[in-house]
This record gives C-alpha cells, sequence and structure tokens, in this order.
C-alpha cells in the first residue's frame, strides 16, 4: 500500500517510456481525467494506493486525508481479507508526519479480525 496524490503522480516513476498514441487522443485523455478524493483507495493489481496528497491545493497535504484513508483501507482489508499488508507510513513517507504520530493514528484504529500485522515501510533518514 503506497501514500499517492489524486492525479497519481507519485507513482508514475520518472522513466520516460515511448508514446505511440496520436496526440490528439492524449489530450482527449487528459481532459476527461479527473482526480481521485484524498482518503480514496485505487487498486492495480495487487498493488493500493491511498490518496493522501491533492497537489490542486497550496498544502498538498492535510492529516485528515491520512484518517480518511486508513478508515478506507480498513475496509477493503476486510473485503479482501488481507492478513499481512505492507503499508508505507501514509503522512510520513511523503509528507511531514513524524513516524511516532503516524504508528498512533495505526493503533487507534479498529482493524479487521482477518488482520494478523502490518509491515510498516519507512523512508530512511537522511544523512
Amino acid at each position: 500500500m503506497f501514500e499517492e496524490d489524486t492525479y497519481q503522480v507519485l507513482s508514475a516513476g520518472n522513466h520516460i517510456r515511448e508514446i505511440r498514441e496520436p496526440l490528439e487522443e492524449l489530450e482527449h485523455g487528459a481532459a476527461l481525467q479527473r482526480p481521485s478524493t484524498p482518503g480514496d483507495i485505487i487498486t492495480t493489481g495487487s498493488k493500493w494506493f491511498d490518496i493522501v496528497h491533492d497537489f490542486d491545493r497550496e498544502n498538498s497535504y492535510e492529516p485528515g486525508y491520512v484518517d480518511s484513508a486508513l478508515s478506507n483501507l480498513a475496509l477493503q482489508i476486510s473485503k479482501a481479507q488481507v492478513r499481512s499488508p505492507g503499508l508505507q507510513a501514509l503522512g510520513h513517507y511523503q509528507g511531514p508526519e513524524g513516524i511516532a504520530d503516524v504508528i498512533a493514528k495505526i493503533e487507534a484504529l479498529k482493524w479487521p479480525d482477518c488482520l494478523e500485522r502490518i509491515w510498516l515501510i519507512v523512508r530512511q533518514a537522511s544523512q
């Protein structure tokens, strides 16, 4: 489960791929694209993306985004009967939250009975 933004820019990567679609088709697709809502969960195969950033806002991060994403995540875990997910420390990985605050939010939430453990992924401290 990865920290993501409303337009999925964070997961886009920094690689350049060859574009085969005509420019008009790309423009049309871009015009139709609608942002996700902070707190939403997007699934792509076995990857889940938790929307906790909104780049349309001056401050792209709000603590409430993580609260909503974690609540929605608990529902998705229950539906999919996930037992042991890996979870980026939402709000800490790309945001300003301290790791202790993230852990407190995770511990405060009522998780489904199927969940055995959460593997928390944190960013390495800069040196």
